[in-house]
């Protein structure tokens, strides 16, 4: 039960889940579509990224208290 608390509070499950859409909502509305890609792929690339950087780091923001 405790690894699935860990799991479900995760940084990476909240970029996936809350940054994801919305950098794809961002993205959507301040630029048109650029070159055939999908606006979805660079909104999950930099949510996953984030999301990943602040699970191995354990912070969003750098700083270990």
């Amino acid at each position: 039960m405790k690894v699935l608390v860990k799991l479900f509070f995760s940084p990476l499950l909240f970029a996936v889940l809350f940054l994801f859409p919305l950098f794809t909502e961002l993205a959507q509305l301040s630029t048109d579509a650029v070159s055939g890609i999908p606006v979805w792929q660079p909104a999950l690339a930099l949510a996953v990224g984030l999301g990943l950087l602040a699970q191995f780091r354990g912070s969003w923001i750098g700083v270990k208290g």
